[in-house]
């Protein structure tokens, strides 16, 4: 982890070996969970409704659909958050989200992200 892109802000991005290390840490149970919020860059919050509300995910588009009730933000302006150019595994990894356990609470999730995460401060996690 000594070489590697760090941006400005202290951003790690991580090289596709690096990513790859860190996804086999993850349990078994988590993967489904971590792959989907990598991927659509959703607040966990949003995850987390979206596991309630899997009718937001267009399978025929490939494509989420958050209506407002799913961000809740304050300063929310639009009355919808569409996500598209989901890569064409997602319905599969998708299944697997739907299928799997309930996404935890925020506090333990990052608990337990923080027992497989290696030792460098990131913000985000990109993938290069």
């Amino acid at each position: 982890m000594e070489n590697g892109l760090v941006t400005a802000d202290g951003t790690k991005v991580l090289t596709v070996e690096e990513y790859d290390r860190f996804i086999t840490a993850i349990p078994e149970s988590m993967k489904a969970i971590f792959e989907i919020n990598t991927i659509t860059g959703l607040r966990y919050i949003e995850l987390q409704r979206l596991y309630e509300n899997p009718q937001w995910y267009y399978k025929e588009r490939n494509q989420i659909i958050l209506p407002k009730e799913a961000q809740k933000k304050e300063k929310q302006k639009l009355p919808k958050r569409t996500i598209d150019k989901l890569p064409t595994t997602f319905s599969y990894v998708f299944s697997h989200f739907l299928n799997g356990k309930k996404p935890p609470y925020r506090s333990s999730w990052n608990k337990d992200l923080a027992i497989v995460t290696p030792p460098y401060n990131a913000t985000f996690i990109y993938i290069k």
